[in-house]
């Protein structure tokens, strides 16, 4: 049962990399402050806890920077649940 639990959540956090993976693919080229496929090294496990604070911030940081650049006004393109995943994950 503990192995079907431990499946399960690590379907959802891939799931949820995907979906952050692609967010940041989404910000062209010249506003992104770290490449997509960095991400990914969020399924190290204890480097993790570290590397939240550091990537989710940079894509939000993209993705604000590609749609200021289409002269759109964005909120805060996801920097906010960012740091509550962050903080959840600490």
């Amino acid at each position: 049962m503990l192995f079907l639990v431990l499946l399960v959540m690590m379907g959802l956090l891939a799931f949820a990399l995907w979906r952050i993976f692609d967010a940041a693919n989404a910000a062209t080229p010249a506003h992104r402050t770290m490449e997509p496929g960095m991400i990914w090294l969020l399924l190290i496990p204890i480097f993790q806890v570290y590397w939240n604070f550091r990537s989710l911030p940079a894509v939000s940081e993209s993705l604000t920077a590609t749609l200021r650049d289409k002269g759109l006004k964005p909120d805060d393109c996801g920097r906010a649940i960012g740091r509550v995943w962050a903080l959840l994950v600490l």
